[in-house]
């Protein structure tokens, strides 16, 4: 079975822009999720949209996984800008945390995963890089994830306290977290929404085609560098 890689998303609307760019496109059901499977510069390729949240990305990851001969997993899509970088920027992460996972009572670090010697998940450094040769002006950094949208002022203050991350999303972390359980290199590219403080969900709102385009575009523009 040939290489495939796996792009998951979150949303219908973050993926609409992408599918029909599809080739030789088929529609496949397994384990009660939907895969959307094709080409894209003549690179083979399935798109997951596997709901917002954490429980979400891990499933359908895992059934990804599973089903597919996968060379690499991205998770993409839109997030928050944690303050730190400006609307409609790219981020393509360095790492990842899940901000809400919190053990310290047990003597861990904050974030860190049961069974994991760090609460950070590194992308693949390879594939990462190939990105950012790609993808000109993108930002890099920390995301760190989490089953909130962050429209905090004060909340989005202590995501950067605690992991230095420069933007935050709902699913990356869960993504890179089963990527490492599959051996599966997993990459991030996000485009920024908005800036996760109050109001951030106006901003999204308003942003989210035109972000969700710039994300197909840039997908579309290196999915044949690996």
């Amino acid at each position: 079975m040939a290489k495939q890689i796996g792009l998951i998303i979150a949303m219908k609307e973050e993926a609409e822009k992408l599918i029909p760019e599809l080739k030789a496109p088929k529609i496949e059901g397994y384990k009660g999720r939907k895969f959307y499977l094709g080409s894209l510069k003549g690179v083979d390729v399935i798109i997951g949209i596997c709901g917002i949240g954490k429980v979400n990305a891990s499933h359908l990851a895992t059934v990804m996984c599973n089903r597919y001969n996968l060379s690499l997993i991205i998770s993409t899509g839109l997030a928050g800008g944690l303050g730190k970088l400006p609307k409609l920027s790219v981020l393509i992460a360095d790492e990842v945390v899940q901000h809400d996972f919190d053990i310290t009572a047990f003597g861990k670090e904050k974030g860190q995963i049961t069974g994991f010697d760090s609460p950070v998940f590194k992308t693949a450094k390879k594939e990462t890089e190939i990105l950012k040769k790609g993808i000109k002006n993108a930002s890099s950094g920390i995301i760190a994830t989490g089953d909130q949208f962050i429209n905090s002022e004060k909340k989005r203050k202590e995501i950067v306290a605690d992991f230095g991350a420069v933007a935050c999303d709902m699913e990356s972390g869960a993504v890179a977290q089963i990527a490492s359980l599959e051996g599966v290199p997993c990459c991030i590219v996000r485009v920024i929404s908005d800036d996760a403080g109050d109001g951030a969900e106006d901003d999204f709102y308003e942003l989210i085609e035109t972000a969700s385009t710039l994300n197909s575009t840039l997908i579309l523009n290196t999915i044949d560098k690996f």
